[in-house]
């Protein structure tokens, strides 16, 4: 998952004193690289990630739970229709309008602003997608602080690794059952996996 440079990569200074305030924290405002570099050092602070979380409106805290069971990230258009929309404004205009501050801002405005979400074009399996993710650095930090966080399992396939498709068998069947009686004769795991491989060599040299 990007984590929280490319998160803030292209934002104005405003940007970063704008999710400065919502953490709490003071930052070296002299330009915009300088005021990134140091936001990044100061998020990746347990304690602060809970209390920012926890001062959540109900809605976004919602969302950002629905993210992490899904993993850490969601289809962009998904994301945006079930929690609202983020408005595009340019700096002039959300200094302004201060749409972090409207009570009306949406749950991904509330995320988006505090910099717990980023928007990004990821691999899927139909190619490259736009997805909302977690930062890495916060995924990390809430893996590390809530047992009940499991990201998904396995990686997304790049479009190279589905060129040349192979028709299934069912090896997986005939292997589940020797793991099964295996284990029920009390065999150690990696007497099983030999009995797997003798097996599978025998039907490749039957002679």
């Amino acid at each position: 998952m990007p984590g929280l440079l490319q998160c803030l990569k292209g934002k104005d200074l405003g940007h970063s004193s704008i999710v400065a305030e919502f953490w709490g924290i003071e930052i070296d405002v002299s330009d915009v690289r300088t005021a990134q570099n140091d936001l990044i050092k100061k998020l990746i602070d347990p304690a602060l990630l809970d209390e920012v979380i926890a001062a959540l409106p109900g809605d976004a805290k919602a969302a950002l739970d629905d993210l992490i069971k899904m993993g850490g990230k969601l289809p962009w258009d998904q994301f945006t229709r079930q929690y609202g929309e983020l408005r595009e404004m340019g700096p002039a205009r959300r200094d302004r309008e201060e749409p972090f501050l409207n009570k009306n801002a949406s749950p991904v405005e509330a995320l988006w602003y505090r910099a717990l979400i980023g928007r990004a074009f990821l691999a899927s399996a139909s190619g490259p997608r736009e997805f909302t993710y977690i930062p890495d650095e916060f995924i990390h930090l809430l893996g590390e602080q809530n047992s009940k966080f499991l990201p998904a399992p396995g990686t997304i396939a790049d479009p190279q690794d589905y060129v040349y498709q192979f028709p299934a068998t069912d090896w997986i069947l005939d292997d589940a059952c020797t793991l099964l009686a295996g284990l029920r004769m009390g065999l150690s795991p990696e007497l099983i996996q030999l009995a797997m491989w003798s097996c599978v060599s025998e039907s490749k040299n039957p002679d």
